[in-house]
């Protein structure tokens, strides 16, 4: 791979605050789309600059996430890469972190034998290029001290390793509202190095360099070098403080019904992240930058809290019983992203029933890749009275018609909570379905009306057909929202596959059920048997070579189980180094053959888990106690006369799986009373057994 100039382009608006990250170029585009927001910690040695630790400390209102999609060359000997920021207040840049990645010749990567030489420069503006410098600091000066590179564990373009860094330097006074741009870059020997874009939504860096038409590059910016990108970085300007309700702990008390103003522009993020915040299935389930309010609710009614045609602000809204902070899932009452209708396709509402008396919090933020910013939401028991619902002659809420609201006053001032234009205008088939958009602002949705997901003989979701809906419920809501055609048309290949536009389609966006990585359906442990108490010895005296006890295990599990991915292992003491679950053999009766990579530990708790793509976790444990013969969950005498008595009782008795044949020789013989009481007393490399309780689960397998 070559990567040059930036040739992928990308639209969008100037961030209030401002992000710093590289990108690196690429003539063949295709990195990822999809955009990384976690706070990374160094987790390897650093080449050049200090020791491994924290590569970006900076607010998230302060940068430019990176995305793993592309990256523009920035080596300052043939380019130099620089992109602006303006400041919303007036302060000192002193720190500055952004990410990159190293790529030499035939795209080989280079990234752990390096001489970093980075040199950052600030510019004021001249026209929307850089203009006079205003500061330079580099290593090779001593002016700027580099943390980093830090590998991220992340992949630019699928296989390039990126790399994150931080760097102070003296402090430069910037003023708000201003334009300026920040340049780095960075020589490296017998490598390149790239300045990794950032999904923002500015879309302008600027690139000085040799493919443009210059006599000797780079000899500074002109207007030839704008490129449609943005990079990825970030930059200590101070922010303005965060608002009073910020923390949950201080809440601001709002009473009765009606409209409240809102700014979360600054706000953090303080409030437990929840599934149920998901509806999209996105895979977001956080509220960013969240404002809290303290209500106590006047009626005893269905609270409709909303933001629809409030705000500009992509919101999220989420409801809580009680005043507990930080609240817990349990009592979660209500969460939303986006279920208000056109003109409002980003605002949220919540609808909840509420007891008079009854305080709650109302937590206001963003979709997590959203910035905040100011609005206000309004509270009112029952939905607002709509002139159009409730006459007769209306029609039904359920079937689409010319003329503004329904008959069914409930429902019709339900919907029109969310999409005024179904009272205002016309009750169409937004509506009466899933709502403008598949946003679920519509009767279907709202009043239960017909629904095309998961009735019975419906179509399979992941193979289609010619009417509209699938049986998978919940797939075929998140195709729907996506792609409304699937639901009030028909099922067709497009919706059952990758769609036909956007990707939109279930293998895409239910790939848990359409292209499970661990399918659900149940696991079932035969041999050895569930809790099952090993009182075999584990391992031969004078090594491991003649490892014994249980390494193989029987299990029924879903068709496609076979993964190494899907299954854990953990131990509640490491006595013998890494076990896992290392291969598989299938059974011609389709049960599955679980091979470990040695044998359970001795005097340990083993857990083994088979998680599915959902998240649903199945387990089951052993216990390994070598000299605990009887089961009773203690190693002492008992055990020698439990195991006496039976070869008194039944010297022909079977050897018992995992209790009587001590010493694996396949017969239930008076060696192995031997072996049991060499096992107490401790005989060769064998500790003493004896008085020894039956070792519990511990913290290491939760």
């Amino acid at each position: 791979m070559v990567w040059g100039r930036a040739v992928s382009l990308r639209a969008g608006i100037l961030f209030s605050a401002w992000a710093i990250a590289f990108c690196s170029a690429t003539s063949v585009v295709g990195f990822p789309s999809h955009l990384t927001e976690t706070v990374r910690t160094a987790s390897s040695p650093n080449p050049n600059g200090s020791a491994a630790g924290v590569s970006c400390i900076q607010s998230p209102q302060n940068c430019r996430p990176p995305v793993q999609f592309d990256a523009l060359l920035s080596n300052r000997a043939n380019f130099r890469t620089a992109d602006n920021f303006s400041p919303v207040f007036t302060g000192s840049v002193s720190n500055v972190c952004w990410w990159g990645a190293y790529l030499g010749a035939g795209g080989t990567a280079c990234g752990n034998v390096l001489t970093n030489t980075f040199e950052v420069r600030y510019f004021a503006d001249s026209g929307g290029i850089p203009g006079p410098l205003l500061a330079s600091f580099s290593q090779a000066a001593g002016t700027l001290t580099l943390v980093g590179p830090t590998a991220t564990g992340a992949f630019i373009d699928g296989d390039i390793s990126e790399y994150a860094y931080s760097a102070t330097h003296a402090g430069l006074v910037v003023n708000q509202a201003t334009q300026y741009w920040v340049e780095i870059s960075n020589l490296v020997p017998r490598c390149t190095w790239y300045w990794e874009t950032s999904a923002t939504n500015e879309s302008r860096a600027v690139q000085d360099g040799t493919d443009t038409p210059e006599p000797t590059p780079p000899n500074g910016y002109g207007p030839e070098d704008i490129i449609l990108n943005d990079l990825a970085f970030c930059l200590n300007v101070p922010l303005p403080p965060p608002p009073a309700n910020n923390l949950c702990d201080d809440a601001e008390v709002i009473i009765e019904t009606g409209e409240f103003a809102f700014d979360n522009t600054f706000a953090s993020t303080d409030g437990p992240a929840h599934a149920a915040c998901d509806v999209h299935g996105s895979g977001q389930r956080q509220l960013t930058h969240d404002v809290w309010y303290s209500w106590t609710s006047p009626c005893t009614d269905t609270v409709y809290v909303r933001t629809c045609g409030l705000t500009e602000v992509d919101t999220r809204l989420a409801v809580y019983r009680g005043g507990l902070c930080p609240p817990s899932r349990q009592n979660l009452v209500a969460c939303d992203d986006d279920l208000c209708g056109r003109d409002s396709d980003f605002q949220s509402m919540v609808r909840f029933e509420a007891a008079a008396g009854q305080s709650y919090l109302i937590r206001l933020g963003t979709y997590p890749l959203a910035t905040g910013g100011s609005g206000s939401f309004e509270i009112t028991c029952g939905p607002p009275s709509q002139a159009t619902c409730g006459a007769v002659e209306a029609g039904s809420c359920c079937d689409s018609h010319a003329t503004g609201g329904c008959a069914d006053e409930a429902c019709c001032e339900s919907v029109c909570a969310c999409d005024p234009f179904c009272c205002e205008v016309a009750w169409d088939e937004d509506c009466s379905g899933l709502g403008f958009q598949s946003s679920r602002c519509g009767a279907e949705s709202m009043c239960g009306c017909k629904s095309v997901c998961g009735a019975i003989g419906s179509v399979d979701c992941c193979i289609g057909g010619n009417t509209p809906g699938c049986s998978d419920r919940d797939c075929c809501e998140r195709v729907c929202r996506c792609d409304p055609y699937c639901c009030t048309v028909e099922w067709d290949i497009n919706c059952a596959t990758n769609g036909i536009e956007n990707e939109c389609g279930a293998a895409i966006l239910c790939q848990a059920t359409c292209n499970p990585q661990c399918p659900q359906g149940p696991v079932r442990w035969f041999y050895p048997p569930q809790t099952v108490l090993d009182a075999r010895r584990p391992f031969a005296p004078d090594g491991q070579s003649g490892a014994e006890g249980i390494q193989t295990l029987h299990v029924e599990a879903p068709p496609g189980a076979d993964k190494l991915e899907c299954w854990s292992l953990c131990e509640t003491t490491t006595l013998g180094g890494e076990n896992r679950v290392a291969s598989f053999e299938r059974n011609v009766d389709g049960t599955l053959m679980l091979n470990l990579l040695r044998p359970i530990t001795r005097g340990a708790v083993t857990k083994i888990s088979y998680e599915d793509d959902h998240g649903f976790k199945q387990g089951t444990e052993f216990t390994a106690h070598p000299a605990n013969a009887n089961g009773d969950g203690l190693a002492d005498a008992s055990d020698v006369i439990a195991l006496h008595n039976e070869l008194l009782e039944q010297p022909n008795l079977p050897p018992g799986p995992y209790r009587r044949d001590i010493n694996r020789s396949g017969m239930f013989t008076p060696a192995d009373l031997l072996e049991l009481i060499d096992l107490l007393n401790g005989t060769a490399d064998y500790i003493p057994w004896n008085g020894t309780p039956k070792p519990l689960p511990g913290a290491i397998c939760p």
